[in-house]
């Protein structure tokens, strides 16, 4: 019976499902290990998770990330920069992004995976979400 069920390939197509329903379950299985990994808020590990749940367009992601890649040209890590980054990823289709925590977000996402310029930055700016969070 092994040998058989070895020999056999094992394929699941899934035809039977909408287009709508494989992305619902793949974007499902994306956030699944996420939190297998450990992702919050703090540590988010896929910018294009995060363009995907704020309906940022690639086009709008490769804007975002060469605005990010300028502004870390100097390399400061203040927190005094914060509002250029805000305003990097407030483009006019995204107006609900301009909170300073998802800005926060797409720092530490980019620097996790695109731009590891920003991991001081981002170091920093969740240092000082934390303090004022206790």
């Amino acid at each position: 019976m092994l040998d058989k069920m070895n020999n056999e390939s094992f394929q699941v197509t899934g035809d039977h499902l909408s287009k709508a329903e494989k992305l619902k379950l793949m974007y499902a299985a994306i956030e699944d290990f996420e939190d297998y990994l450990g992702q919050t808020v703090q540590r988010c590990f896929s910018l294009n998770l995060l363009c995907l749940l704020f309906g940022i367009t690639p086009t709008d992601r490769h804007n975002i990330l060469q605005a990010f890649k300028k502004l870390a040209v100097n390399h400061k890590t203040d927190l005094s920069d914060l509002p250029k980054y805000q305003r990097a990823i407030s483009s006019p289709g995204t107006k609900f992004l301009d909170s300073q925590e998802i800005t926060i977000q797409f720092i530490t996402a980019a620097a996790n995976s695109s731009l590891p310029e920003l991991k001081g930055l981002a170091d920093n700016l969740l240092k000082h979400t934390k303090l004022n969070l206790q």
